[in-house]
């Protein structure tokens, strides 16, 4: 089975994809890694190219790469903004969402690595138009604020779907 992680921003897709893969020793792909080795720095790409292209290679990324049958996928925080992107996703593999609260995101280190992290006004507002997104397109939703507990709770869907 794929599984696609979907959340926020400094969710923990990238890190709970890395810790799954090892644990249920299949693939891991990190669709931003994947953007990142064709076109270089997500932040250099916004400020030189803007998110609108970010947005349209971003979906080429999702759509062309092959996703092997049973793997690990951590998608970008915005991926949910685009309705065909979650169509896709959602008709290749099941969706997790790791729903993390706005204030634990901010106690996270690594803002600087996020282009849209800029102001608490603006990424408040982001949150808020993406959280209903995430709830509507995931079939399962964890609170991420423990990393064993979350990879104990996606073992056991896992195991159980």
């Amino acid at each position: 089975m794929r599984y696609f992680l979907i959340g926020f921003m400094k969710s923990g897709k990238t890190t709970v994809g890395k810790r799954l893969s090892e644990y249920l020793n299949i693939p891991h792909i990190s669709l931003d890694n994947l953007f990142e080795l064709k076109h270089g720095s997500i932040v250099n790409f916004f400020k030189t190219k803007g998110e609108l292209k970010f947005r349209k290679e971003e979906q080429k990324i999702i759509y062309e790469t092959f996703y092997p049958k049973n793997c690990i996928i951590s998608c970008g925080g915005g991926v949910v903004d685009k309705w065909q992107n979650m169509a896709f996703v959602r008709s290749r593999g099941r969706v997790i969402y790791l729903h993390c609260e706005l204030k634990n995101l901010y106690a996270r280190n690594n803002s600087l690595l996020r282009p849209n992290w800029k102001d608490r006004e603006y990424v408040s507002g982001i949150y808020s138009k993406r959280l209903p997104l995430y709830e509507k397109f995931s079939d399962l939703t964890i609170d991420n604020i423990d990393l064993e507990v979350t990879l104990e709770r996606i073992i056991e869907y896992a195991q159980n779907n």
